[in-house]
């Protein structure tokens, strides 16, 4: 599978939140997936109490939104990127340009104690100050620039001198061969296998915005009976855990703190939501709680069913994560109640009977995982980078 790793974030809080997105915050009511600690459902019990009086329309539903078709230029944009990030160059005799990849060698010329330093990169990447790319630019082999860099109100100066400059090629069989992809050895081949994993990424995506659509449509035509506000405090508090857990996970992937502000705020600003973060966790609370009830009711209608190997394959993918604290899985259900896990089946149960029976281009994702994980596995194997050296 062809593979690279795209550079849109550093990690931040703000850019963590684009991974996180908008679904996982507000649309991660159950059915979203398979980890229990992703989905958000209510006690499966609850359902027997009737909380919904009227259920919304459920059944050929339709949606506004538009599947994403994949053009040649997209898939030329992927393969530019991926001869980039693999260098694929050919050294040239002439001045250095945008777009180029050049060598240069640098030296801090105010500092007597500094090392010469030799870094690579492409003129415009915005990977280096722009006053070396700057400098870089109209440079031959073997010519030299000076550079002032404020630092500050200090201005530091350094004397640069182009080594080598470089143009990217184009794609050919050659440069596919060398990337030693399985199954892959043509640039037909390359281009068939990135169409498929665009198109496959697109169909993922119109599915989670489609979902989010109809999830929405039921929800603002269900009415609700009188719920008790033990049920909601329970449920915030459980919302609340997740988040939170979601937080020290996020943090501790990326040694970088994450509160519970940074998950939510983005996606408040995203909303136009106006309170703070403890009302945004409420109001959501209550929209995902009776939402969940609205899947319940749903899953009785249609006398929907799930077997109980699902259920426990479901557990056990979460308790793999955390057998660090649990020895066994019936350790880990002692603190971890099986209704939720439950719950989230039943959600998702329900959710994918609205999908099926809707009027949407909705497609099973089961190719898009399987692609996507294949693009994920290979990816850490991928040039992460546009250069080379050390930053000045």
């Amino acid at each position: 599978m062809w593979f690279y790793e795209r550079k849109d974030f550093n990690m931040s809080s703000n850019k963590i939140i684009a991974i996180i997105g908008t679904a996982a915050l507000i649309g991660a009511v159950a059915g979203c997936g398979q980890n229990a600690s992703q989905n958000i459902a209510v006690n499966a019990d609850s359902v027997q109490d009737g909380y919904v009086t009227k259920l919304g329309e459920y059944k050929n539903l339709t949606s506004d939104i538009e599947l994403t078709k994949v053009t040649d230029e997209d898939i030329q944009k992927e393969i530019d990127t991926l001869i980039e990030q693999q260098r694929y160059v050919t050294e040239v005799e002439r001045a250095a340009k945008d777009g180029d990849y050049v060598t240069v060698q640098y030296v801090q010329t105010d500092d007597e104690n500094a090392q010469p330093q030799t870094v690579s990169f492409k003129i415009g990447s915005q990977t280096f100050p722009d006053e070396f790319e700057s400098a870089a630019k109209g440079l031959t082999k073997g010519e030299s620039a000076s550079v002032e860099l404020q630092e500050g109100e200090d201005i530091h100066t350094f004397d640069i001198t182009l080594i080598s400059v470089s143009e990217y090629k184009e794609a050919d069989d050659a440069f596919v061969v060398s990337l030693n992809m399985q199954d892959i050895s043509t640039l037909e081949d390359l281009k068939a296998d990135i169409r498929l994993y665009l198109e496959n990424t697109a169909q993922n995506l119109y599915n989670q915005q489609v979902r989010e659509d109809l999830l929405s449509q039921i929800y603002e035509n269900t009415e609700f009976g009188a719920i008790p506000d033990e049920l909601y405090t329970e449920y915030k508090e459980y919302y609340t855990s997740l988040l939170e857990d979601m937080a020290s996970e996020y943090s501790a992937q990326y040694e970088e703190e994450v509160t519970l502000d940074d998950l939510v705020m983005p996606t408040m600003e995203a909303e136009h939501f106006v309170g703070t973060t403890e009302d945004f966790i409420t109001y959501t609370s209550k929209s995902n709680l009776e939402q969940s009830l609205m899947l319940q009711q749903i899953y009785e209608n249609e006398n929907l069913t799930y077997e109980e190997d699902e259920l426990y394959s479901n557990i056990a993918s979460e308790w793999v994560n955390h057998t660090d604290q649990y020895a066994t899985m019936l350790d880990f259900l002692k603190d971890h109640d099986i209704q939720w896990y439950k719950a989230d089946i039943i959600n998702a149960k329900a959710l994918n009977f609205v999908m099926e029976n809707s009027d949407t281009q909705y497609t099973s994702n089961t190719a898009v995982n399987e692609t996507s994980e294949a693009v994920a596995d290979t990816s850490e194997d991928a040039a992460t980078d546009s250069s080379t050296g050390t930053n000045p």
